[in-house]
Order: C-alpha cells, then sequence, then structure tokens
C-alpha cells in the first residue's frame, strides 16, 4: 500500500471511518501523487443506541456501516480507529541497538509501561527520533497498546458488515497524517480534539508527535451540566436535542444566551483547560525549551461559540479551529460542500485516517497484516508472469517460424528438381507441371524474403506501454491467420482486412486503466506501431470490452504488415 502510494502515477482511494460514541464519520478521498480530492463524506448519529445491550448496539452499528459504505468497491482501503482505557499511548527512550535487536529491546522496555500483559495486547511503536541523554545518544519511541479483545471487537464489527479493514490505527496518529498534509508555521503545535466521551490531546514539535494523552473531559461533561439545570429549575429534563440547541444558542466568551446555561458549562470549561494546561506542563519537562505556540482545535465541542477565545485568554497561546480541508480537493456540489463547512471539525479523525499511507501505526493482528500482504503481490506476479509468458512466447515464434520455413523451402527445391527432371507431355504430366509452376512461384517468394531481424522483436518491446499486456504474438500470412478468423467469429466490422499478399505481424492483448482512457490507450498504441520503421499499417481486427479480476478492460486484435525491406 505504501509503495504504491509513493508512485505519483498511481491512483489510491482510501476511506477513514471514524466510530464515535456519539455518530459514525467516513471521509472518502481520492490520492495521485501529490494531490488529494475528496470524493465523499457521511456522518450518521447513534446516540440513540446507547441504552441498548452490546450485542445488540453491535449488530445496529454495523447494519449503519453496510449502509453507510454501500457499493464501495472491494479495492478500497478503509482505516479505522481505537481509543479509550484499552489503549495505551506513551513515549519512552530505548538504547541504540542493531535494527535485529530493536523490537525486542522495544517490547521489554515497554512492559514496565503497560497496565496489562503485552500478550493481551495488539502492539505497536513508531521511532521519533534520536535524543541525547547525558553523553548517550538513545532513541524516543512512542508505543501503542490496545487490547486484543478491543481490536478483535472491531474487526468482528466490520465482518458483520460485510467490509474488510486495512489499518487500525489511533487518533493522534490521525492527526499526524493531517498535520503532514498542512503547513503550519510554529515549531510546537497542540492538536485537542474535543469528542463527545473524551478529549484527545497531541502535542508536535518539528512536525513529530511527542505526546498524547486521552482525558474524559469533553462535550459529554458539558451535556451533563446542562441536563442537571432541569432539576434545579424544577423543569422538565432536556432531551438531547434540547441540549444540542441551548448548547448553539449561548457563548462562552459573551456571556450570550441562557445564562444559567452559561454559568453552568464555564466550571466544565475550565477544568478541560486545566487538564490541557497540565499536558503542556508534562510536555515542557520531558523537552525543556519547548513551548506551546498554537493549538488547533477539532471535534464537534470545538464549534461551541466562545471556545477559541477562552481559550486564548487562559492559556496565552493562540487558538484556532481547525480548516480542514483547506489543501484538499473537493469533489462535491456547492450544496454538501456548504454542509462539510459548517460540519468540517468533527471529520478530523477520519480524515487523518484516509491520509494513511501505511507509515504510522496498524494495530491490526500480525496474520491479518500477512495476508493482506500476500493479497497485494497477487496482482504484481501475475502481471510479471503473464509479462514473462509473452516475451518467451514471442521468442519461441521467432524461432519456430524460422525453422519451419528453412524445411518447407529445403522440401520445395527437391520436389521442383525431381518433378522437372521426369516430365512428360501426357496430360497427367501437365497437371504436374501446373503444381511444380505453382510451387516455383512459392519458393521464388520465399527466397526474396529475408530473415526477421531481432531488432524488430526489441522494438515491439519497447512499444508496448504498460497499461497493455499482450497475449498473443504471431507472424504469418493472411490466409494462415487464426486472428482473422476470430474477428470473423466475433463479427465486429473495423474497416478492411490485411493485404492478402503481405507478412503480418498479429497480435491479442488487454488494455488496463481507467475505464474512459480504455479506447485512448489503444489508439496510441496503434500509432506508435506504425510510426515504427519495421511495422506499418496496424488495422484492428477486433475490440471488445470486459470484466478481468473486477476491472473494465479491452480485449483487442490486431495486424500489422511486416516491412522486412
Amino acid at each position: 500500500m505504501s509503495i504504491l502510494k509513493r508512485i505519483p502515477l498511481v491512483s489510491t482511494t482510501s476511506i477513514g471511518l471514524d466510530i464515535g460514541t456519539h455518530s459514525i464519520k467516513f471521509v472518502k478521498l481520492k490520492r495521485k501523487g501529490g494531490s488529494c480530492e475528496l470524493v465523499s463524506y457521511g456522518v450518521v448519529p447513534i446516540s440513540r443506541l446507547k441504552g441498548l445491550p452490546a450485542e445488540e448496539q453491535s449488530v445496529e452499528i454495523s447494519n449503519m456501516l453496510r449502509g453507510l459504505l454501500k457499493g464501495e468497491k472491494a479495492g478500497v482501503n478503509i482505516f479505522a480507529a481505537v481509543s479509550g482505557p484499552e489503549v495505551i499511548m506513551k513515549s519512552i527512550v530505548v538504547p541504540r541497538v542493531t535494527k535485529a535487536e530493536f523490537r525486542p529491546t522495544v517490547l521489554w522496555a515497554s512492559k514496565k509501561h503497560l497496565q496489562i500483559p503485552l500478550e493481551e495486547t495488539n502492539f505497536g511503536y513508531k521511532i521519533l527520533g534520536e535524543i541525547e541523554d547525558g553523553k548517550i545518544i538513545k532513541n524516543e519511541v512512542m508505543i501503542v497498546a490496545a487490547t486484543k479483545r478491543l481490536i478483535n471487537d472491531l474487526i468482528g464489527l466490520f465482518g458483520k458488515s460485510g467490509l474488510k479493514v486495512a489499518g487500525i490505527s489511533v487518533p493522534s496518529f490521525a492527526f499526524w497524517n493531517l498535520l503532514k498534509s498542512t503547513k503550519t508555521d510554529p515549531r510546537t503545535i497542540a492538536w485537542i480534539d474535543i469528542g463527545a466521551k473524551s478529549t484527545t490531546i497531541a502535542i508536535f514539535q518539528d512536525n513529530i508527535l511527542r505526546l498524547s494523552r486521552e482525558i474524559l473531559t469533553a462535550g459529554d461533561s458539558i451535556n451533563e451540566s446542562i441536563k442537571s439545570l432541569s432539576s434545579l429549575f424544577d423543569e422538565e429534563a432536556f432531551s438531547d436535542e434540547e441540549v444540542e440547541r441551548l448548547k448553539k444558542e449561548c457563548s462562552i466568551s459573551k456571556q450570550e444566551g441562557r445564562p444559567e446555561v452559561v454559568i453552568s458549562i464555564t466550571p466544565v470549561i475550565v477544568r478541560l483547560i486545566s487538564e490541557i494546561e497540565r499536558s503542556f506542563s508534562s510536555h515542557q519537562q520531558s523537552h525543556p525549551g519547548s513551548s506551546i505556540e498554537k493549538i488547533y482545535l477539532a471535534g464537534g465541542t470545538a464549534m461551541l461559540k466562545g471556545l477559541p477565545e477562552t481559550m486564548r485568554e487562559r492559556l496565552g497561546v493562540d487558538v484556532e479551529v481547525i480548516k480542514l480541508f483547506e489543501n484538499i480537493k473537493i469533489g462535491l456540489s456547492s450544496m454538501e460542500r456548504a454542509m462539510l463547512s459548517k460540519l468540517a471539525p468533527i471529520f478530523s479523525v477520519a480524515t487523518g485516517l484516509a491520509l494513511e499511507t501505511g507509515e504510522g501505526i496498524n494495530l491490526l493482528p500480525t496474520e491479518v497484516k500477512k495476508q493482506m500482504a500476500m493479497a497485494r503481490l497477487v496482482p504484481i506476479v501475475r502481471v510479471s508472469a503473464l509479462s514473462l509468458v509473452a516475451i518467451l512466447c514471442l521468442l519461441y515464434l521467432y524461432t519456430s517460424v524460422q525453422v519451419k520455413d528453412n524445411r518447407k523451402l529445403l522440401n520445395i527445391w527437391t520436389n521442383v528438381q525431381t518433378l522437372t527432371r521426369t516430365a512428360f507431355y501426357s496430360k497427367q504430366m501437365k497437371e504436374r507441371m501446373d503444381r511444380i509452376r505453382r510451387m516455383k512461384e512459392t519458393l521464388q517468394r520465399l527466397e526474396r524474403r529475408e530473415i526477421i531481424d531481432p531488432a524488430i522483436l526489441k522494438e515491439i518491446t519497447d512499444i508496448v506501454p504498460r497499461s497493455i499486456a499482450l497475449t498473443s504474438l504471431s507472424i504469418a500470412r493472411p490466409e494462415e491467420s487464426k486472428i482473422q478468423e476470430k474477428a470473423e467469429q466475433k463479427k465486429v466490422s473495423v474497416g478492411q482486412g490485411p493485404d492478402r499478399k503481405a507478412v503480418l505481424l498479429q497480435m491479442e492483448g488487454t488494455v488496463y486503466g481507467k475505464e474512459e482512457s480504455l479506447e485512448v490507450d489503444l489508439a496510441q498504441f496503434m500509432i506508435a506501431l506504425n510510426s515504427s520503421p519495421f511495422l506499418r499499417d496496424p488495422k484492428l481486427l477486433f475490440r471488445e470490452r470486459n470484466v478481468l479480476y473486477g476491472k473494465n478492460v479491452l480485449e483487442f486484435g490486431l495486424s500489422c504488415d511486416l516491412d522486412l525491406r
């Protein structure tokens, strides 16, 4: 996966899926080289499932996923994330060792930082760089561990939906992917995603993740504080819809909206900011001289009016709600763009996951990753094998044609000499002489023909583009042409047939690639053949659209006159 994404001309499609406690968000991105286009997005609320048993919730969510991603092709990569108390992230320092010793060293050093046995987790790590500990150079490593139960539950959820997940990461690494695609001037920034159940704090220094922390003060904490007002004022309990309306009406910095709502949520905001301050202090202790220069806010609660201004005032740091799709092309209608602009902060995790290149953390079980790696190699091996077979067939045909023609020439010459010496004026002998005359004419034609130069084979190999795979190649006269018979069987009229007196190079093949460019690639191939010094007048014998391995392809047959002069 990661290799393909580094090739500028290869297009890949990825889906980032953020399954939260309040809603499911997905973002579909199409990437080619350095460009990135948002193809589609979606959000489905799931807060109504809170009261259901875990098994029923799993069934409902799997049904929602099936509906949300209905129609997606099997080749699309889907990335998800896990978070919560069953996920542990921590930056540790390990000695510099050889490459073979590095993973065992990280595993050994990680054991004292994990509250659960290492063998009960899916484990991953990312090397952050080198640091100086005293006078000794060591490696700083970010370790990530999630319980196998949590990972298996998520894989099972996708299985019920009929989907396969290509990678499981964590929100902080999704933010890291976003940061790599965003131009940021400050050297040290904090990325704060305020979700419904938890808030993720990720601190980056020089575009490297240095600290990741998850706290429980989040959107639900604010909602609960608003709901508590109903008991204080003897009102009916607020519904979730009323709570969201009250939140949108109030402003923390300007004291707008119902005063009691502002008063009730202010302590929650203060507690949230205090937790963020503690995370900043922890980072500064482990990285002396480093201070947070800018804060990016994401998540649903980031849209709370006045929150950026309040945080800026209390923390003394510039605060900005993330402009998520600033560097991503939006392939949507104007109405969809407007809706996306309003909801952009809630798609931060999903977008970061869709930007995954395979260089981050993948908590999938090792055996699943091996199966996926083998599955990705199958098309490459298949294409390589077909190319090798085509080359071998070409060499075999070239050799066999020469041997066959030389034997035929020798046999004809021997027959001509024998029949000439024994010719008589009888009717029977006249008929034989007619046959001899015809054989002489064949001999003369064959004697005038030169042996085909190997340069022709090299020319064909150079002309064939990557998007075309030849499946058959032969040299014959029109009366021996099997491809011409095949074209007649298909009953596809593509112009006049080949010259009956010419020596033909005939080929069959398959055009791969985008559906709209199949005809163009075939036409360019025929133009290239016509430009060759050895080939002329290429004629299309047949073409037929087909589906191969789930991809639209164009099968064809054509012939060229061989210029043997």
